[in-house]
């Protein structure tokens, strides 16, 4: 029994990556974990050692950044690759403690 031959292809632009899937989304994929990992580091450090001021009022700064990511909104600074930069605190952020409730009270008099 002879076996066709299985037909090759360039690999050069378009082939297949990790378990079948398009290299393309594959490298995709990296750039979102990789931006993930990114703004959890500067979520940390924005909240322990921001660095911006090199003096103590980067504790003022360590105090309301904590306050702003336990409350999931809002912008802190942080010193990043040797930049200032801004990181984005959501309510996916790991330190996120206040969660919304709404509610009405009605008037039962």
């Amino acid at each position: 029994m002879i076996l066709p031959a299985l037909p090759t292809s360039n690999m050069t632009g378009g082939g297949l990556g990790i378990f079948n899937q398009p290299s393309s989304m594959v490298n995709t994929q990296q750039q979102q974990l990789q931006l993930q990992q990114d703004n959890r580091l500067k979520t940390q450090l924005a909240i322990k050692a921001p660095g911006i001021f090199g003096d103590e009022r980067d504790q003022i700064l360590v105090k309301f950044n904590m306050l702003q990511a336990c409350c999931g909104t809002g912008k802190g600074l942080v010193n990043y690759n040797g930049q200032a930069q801004t990181v984005d605190f959501t309510t996916d952020n790991p330190v996120c403690r206040f969660k919304v409730c709404e509610g009405s009270l009605c008037d039962i008099w």
